[in-house]
């Protein structure tokens, strides 16, 4: 006779339950990615308009996030849910605000302003970009396999807008060039080039890691993008002094590949070099002082403008641009003071602390991972329009999930200059 208890019943149906669950988790990893690599080869940072591929791309990222998450952070449960994980910070309810926030007050705001819908829409998904990591970030720390996963996920998108920038596409209303994820694998290629050539590790790979500094920097070179150029000197220079420290007996190795790439590729620098130089006496730091002014002023001094901003959707007249009427600023601090008002600039300080936190937590772990997005934070924040963009807020989710694994690895005791996963 078979005795069947509840027990043995309950414990069957959580195990096999348990099997399913990993699945699902697994399929909504994968149904993200494929909605990466759809919007890495068929649309921009800042598309025309919303088209078929736009839709696809965006309708793969709903059904990967799944209505769990959305749900829990709407109810205000979302940190009891996750039990610390991600982003394990005190500044996490804070957080959660502003997310309630930014779906809700700057969007009244807007309606009671009568602000274009159209650029109300897009307002409102550059919001959802920023907080990518606290719709997905749970996603992250459920698989730890995920983090390499996506890291090189988001290494080959830089490298498909790049290609596509140089080569493809001769319209440069697509600013694919400034994308945070073509600076974030022109300078993981770095560290990946200078620690497989030191460590003499995965050689066969090295082709792929010189083209994947080679096509970011002619794209970002040929377009003028000052800034982010002079990140990637800055970055080199940085992994080059650790690696004279770290390996004093192979940096010859290193030195004589400079001296290659700077014996053939002599005339361009030369040539990049008095151009970057001409543009930075024409238009210095292309009004970008002047801006953050301009954003003031177009609060009117209205104590309503200045605590909620003017709302999704609104335009101002920016110097950075010769006066024209935007809906954009090129810093994400006077972005969110234009739309969301103080408030929403002090809950977005909140919303960035995890990720500070979780940057310092990195440059132990992984240091040269940490620069690198150090470097792609500084641009994107302070000087470009990127901070708008879907590769951004993957950049933060990368931050805070290799945050959160560095966490564990404290423990472990895990550390590697040079290691990039």
């Amino acid at each position: 006779m078979i005795n069947i208890s509840a027990e043995s019943v309950s414990g069957y149906a959580r195990s096999h339950l348990g099997y399913v669950g990993a699945g699902i988790v697994e399929a909504r990893f994968v149904i993200f990615c494929i909605s990466i690599f759809i919007y890495a080869i068929f649309s921009s940072p800042t598309p025309e308009y919303i088209g078929v591929f736009e839709i696809l791309s965006g309708s793969l990222i709903l059904l990967s996030m799944g209505i769990r998450r959305p749900l829990l952070v709407i109810s205000g449960l979302f940190y009891r849910g996750i039990e610390g994980q991600i982003p394990a910070s005190k500044y996490g309810q804070g957080a959660v605000l502003f997310f309630l926030y930014g779906i809700t007050i700057p969007f009244i705001v807007a309606l009671i302003n009568g602000n274009d819908i159209d650029m109300m829409i897009r307002d409102l998904v550059a919001f959802l970009f920023l907080s990518l990591p606290f719709l997905f970030g749970p996603l992250m720390v459920r698989r730890w396999a995920f983090l390499p996963i996506l890291t090189a996920v988001i290494f080959i998108l830089g490298f498909i807008f790049s290609v596509r920038a140089v080569y493809f596409e001769t319209d440069s209303s697509l600013y694919l060039e400034i994308s945070p994820a073509v600076i974030f694998c022109a300078l993981l290629s770095i560290a990946l080039i200078v620690s497989n050539i030191l460590e003499r590790k995965y050689i066969i790979f090295l082709p792929f890691f010189i083209a994947g500094i080679y096509f970011p920097f002619i794209a970002m070179a040929d377009n003028m993008q000052r800034a982010s150029v002079g990140f990637v000197f800055l970055y080199f220079i940085m992994i080059f002094g650790v690696a004279l420290w770290l390996y004093p007996k192979r940096i010859w190795i290193i030195g004589a590949f400079i001296v290659m790439v700077a014996y053939y590729f002599h005339d361009y620098f030369s040539f990049l070099y008095f151009a970057l130089e001409a543009k930075n006496s024409i238009v210095g730091l292309n009004m970008r002082v002047e801006e953050f002014l301009a954003v003031i002023s177009s609060l009117d001094g209205n104590l309503w403008n200045i605590l909620f901003g003017c709302g999704w959707g609104c335009s101002f007249n920016s110097p950075a641009v010769g006066g024209l009427s935007v809906n954009f600023t090129h810093n994400l601090f006077s972005f969110y003071l234009l739309k969301t008002g103080v408030l929403g600039v002090f809950l977005l300080i909140l919303y960035l602390i995890p990720v500070v936190e979780a940057l310092k937590r990195l440059l132990w772990y992984r240091p040269a991972l940490a620069l690198a997005f150090i470097c792609v934070l500084v641009i994107n924040i302070t000087l470009y329009a990127s901070f708008k963009s879907f590769e951004f807020g993957l950049v933060l989710l990368l931050i805070i999930g290799w945050g959160a694994r560095a966490v564990q690895a404290d423990a472990e005791r895990q550390s590697h200059f040079f290691r990039i996963v």
